[in-house]
């Protein structure tokens, strides 16, 4: 393979390292989202006998456990929710808000992923057509060998077409397909 080929078919190692943070970013976010709801599953279900652990003080935890025997349980849980203490900043959590943070880094690592594989032009993150045709390059010759072999599988391959044979009227010369019985142009048998 000569070298002015190979350029055009390969992506260059920083286009390639910027696809492989965007992946690495994607699959964190979504551990940190599965984990944001596992941690919160869990307070929810130890907070129905126990609040000291989330900064919740006694007299609050005495009063959501007279709410639960009630059956007032949606209270409770308000309760709860409004108690709750960080024990960075001493601020409620909000469980509402906190997923926002994976998501946020999910469609970061997306984003970094695209411009990984098509560049900044061919994303459209910039807007050059002659650039964005040379981002597209290596993507597209790879689509391209891969639907030449899909073609050859089927047997569509563009080197086996079949061709096809004229033959020459006697009368006057005009060009027929081999299976044409008489002359398309004097009608005359072929």
């Amino acid at each position: 393979m000569n070298k002015n080929l190979q350029a055009q078919t390969e992506i260059n190692e920083q286009r390639t390292t910027t696809y492989y943070i965007g992946v690495i970013i994607t699959i964190l976010a979504v551990i940190l989202f599965i984990l944001h709801f596992y941690k919160v599953n869990s307070d929810f279900n130890k907070s129905f006998n126990n609040f000291s652990h989330i900064g919740v003080s006694e007299e609050v935890t005495n009063e959501i456990r007279q709410l639960q025997e009630k059956g007032l349980h949606e209270e409770a849980e308000k309760l709860i929710h409004k108690s709750i203490q960080s024990p960075f900043d001493n601020k409620p959590i909000n469980h509402s808000t906190a997923p926002i943070f994976p998501f946020i880094f999910f469609f970061l690592g997306f984003f970094l992923m695209i411009i990984g594989r098509q560049g900044l032009y061919g994303s459209g993150v910039l807007l050059n057509p002659t650039k964005e045709a040379d981002d597209l390059e290596p993507i597209n010759r790879g689509l391209g060998k891969q639907l030449g072999h899909i073609l050859n599988e089927a047997g569509l391959d563009k080197n086996k077409q079949n061709q096809i044979i004229k033959v020459k009227c006697t009368s006057c010369n005009y060009l027929n397909d081999e299976e044409d019985k008489f002359c398309g142009n004097c009608g005359k048998a072929c």
